[in-house]
């Protein structure tokens, strides 16, 4: 009988010890803000691609293992690190577990971003059968998906795969091949980069006439309004043909599309720029124009000095921004070592006291008797409830003063100064929100709190808009770009680009006087 209470006292103490160690580790582990490290690290991919392993390295594997959700991106950007690293075979291990990760979820829009990926790295190591294998996962996805735009997008990657890789001919085929299904499709973009592929394709092969028709083809759609094309792929258009007419000795055909080239100067990159100093010295060359020439050399060293000095500064801002994430990455790891060694300690002293209570347990059995009428008491249970109702407290302060920020805000009549509050709020919310806002959520339902009117005019003079295009509609009305409202929606600015011309032309404005913004404008004015 003496046996049976001894076991009974025990297995007691071992069931609130292992109580105890898991709920401090909950705490702990609840601390973490293992979203912000994915973040971090996915922002430094490219420019730190170390920094950026280190960020997923201080993810603990119980943490990646638990939210499976996660593992998909956990191994898209580890994969896009390898990428980076150019350790392409590590890359497509980690592109195959998030492919398997997103697919086993059915998650459609992640497998297809996993399946592009793929074909980049294998075309890397020269398989390009697996390469192709993979588009055409992508390809069965976005039909499931019933996306036509996405499927056409998908067709046009191996095509520009081999634009990349200045294989001209094997790029014309597999464009001239879609090119009707190009045409007759709603958003015309994918359309347009096809023209443009094909005309800088053509002219490196040497065929002026086809060249110059899908140059014209393009400007065509371009002067239909059908799309909104880069200037940067005109202007990319124009270096070729002058480039063309320059090799035939055509030079005042070449000087011509020279000429054109420097009106869109201002949408140039630098190396676009560059090319563009250095094919002028060598046609005004040709053409005998030291005047010209010597003009485009010193614009050339001065492209080149300013360059220099951006990449300088910008070396130094990165250098600071640099210092400040590794001083927070190191005090993420120190925190990680001191609750391993807390962690460790609190079990160090529960096995020692366990030991101790085996070897005295008729001493302290009397002690035990006192210690469960006072667990009986529920003291620590009360104690508990206070720090609860303190929390409860402390949240319901926060969400009074998040309406009243809302309430101040909706009352600005000023369009200016609402952006800057809304942008404001918006920065404070993303780095509070894990803690503050309720499950299910979101900056929808925020903004409509903010612009009650502007949604309502919207819906009443437009109501064939869908939920996405609206929130578009509002982010445009004040003033926010492309890639800003692609990060605020979490999608590539091409859809945004896409849903911007469908706005257009359910808002019948594709041939009107009034542009989309001015028209949105004015409906956040009224």
């Amino acid at each position: 009988m003496k046996g049976l209470i001894y076991s009974h006292y025990i297995f007691r103490w071992f069931f609130t010890s292992l109580f105890v160690f898991g709920l401090i580790s909950k705490i702990q582990s609840q601390n973490h803000d293992y979203n912000r490290l994915y973040d971090s690290a996915d922002v430094y991919v490219i420019s730190k691609p170390k920094l950026a392993s280190q960020f997923l390295d201080s993810i603990p594997i119980e943490a990646k293992d638990f939210n499976i959700k996660s593992l998909k991106r956990y191994y898209a950007i580890r994969a896009r690190i390898d990428y980076q690293q150019h350790n392409f075979t590590s890359a497509y291990k980690n592109w195959v577990s998030s492919y398997n990760s997103a697919t086993s979820q059915n998650d459609l829009d992640f497998a297809i971003y996993s399946s592009i990926n793929l074909f980049d790295v294998l075309i890397e190591i020269n398989k390009e059968d697996e390469a192709l294998h993979y588009i055409k996962k992508a390809e069965e996805f976005s039909i499931k998906l019933k996306d036509n735009n996405r499927l056409m997008m998908v067709r046009q990657i191996p095509a520009f795969s081999k634009f990349k890789l200045e294989n001209w001919a094997k790029c014309t085929e597999i464009l001239e091949k879609d090119l009707e299904d190009y045409k007759h499709l709603e958003d015309k973009y994918l359309y347009a980069y096809a023209l443009h592929m094909l005309t800088i394709s053509h002219l490196s092969l040497g065929n002026y006439q086809q060249a110059y028709d899908y140059f014209n083809q393009y400007d065509a759609i371009s002067d239909q309004n059908q799309v909104t094309t880069d200037t940067y792929y005109k202007a990319s258009q124009h270096f070729y043909l002058s480039k063309y007419f320059n090799n035939k000795n055509q030079v005042d055909s070449s000087i011509a599309h020279i000429q054109n080239l420097y009106k869109l100067k201002p949408s140039l990159d630098f190396e676009l720029k560059k090319k563009l100093y250095e094919h002028s010295v060598d046609v005004y060359q040709k053409a005998d124009n030291l005047e010209l020439k010597t003009a485009y050399q010193d614009s050339l060293l001065a492209l080149v000095s300013e360059m220099s000095t951006k990449n300088l500064n910008e070396g130094f801002k990165l250098n600071d921004s640099l210092l400040k994430t590794q001083s927070e990455l190191e005090v993420t790891t120190k925190k990680k070592r001191q609750n391993l060694i807390l962690a460790l300690t609190i079990l160090t002293i529960s096995l020692i006291l366990g030991l101790l209570f085996f070897k005295n347990f008729r001493k302290i059995k009397g002690k035990l008797s006192v210690f469960k009428n006072k667990i009986s008491e529920l003291s620590y249970l009360k104690h508990n409830q206070d720090k609860l109702n303190a929390k409860v407290h402390g949240l319901e302060e926060y969400i009074k003063n998040l309406k009243q920020d809302i309430k101040s805000i909706s009352n600005i009549r000023e369009v200016t100064e609402q952006r800057e509050k809304i942008k404001e709020l918006y920065k404070n919310l993303h780095l509070d929100s894990y803690n503050v806002l309720k499950d299910g959520e979101n900056h929808l339902g925020l903004i409509n709190e903010l612009n009650v009117d502007f949604f309502k005019q919207l819906n009443e003079k437009y109501p064939e808009l869908n939920e996405s295009e609206s929130i578009i509609c509002y982010y445009l009305s004040m003033g926010f770009k492309n890639k800003e409202i692609a990060f605020f929606l979490n999608t590539s600015i091409r859809s945004i680009e896409s849903k911007r011309y469908r706005i257009t032309k359910k808002m019948n404005l594709v041939k009107a006087d009034v542009t989309l913004i001015e028209k949105l404008e004015s409906l956040n004015n009224s």
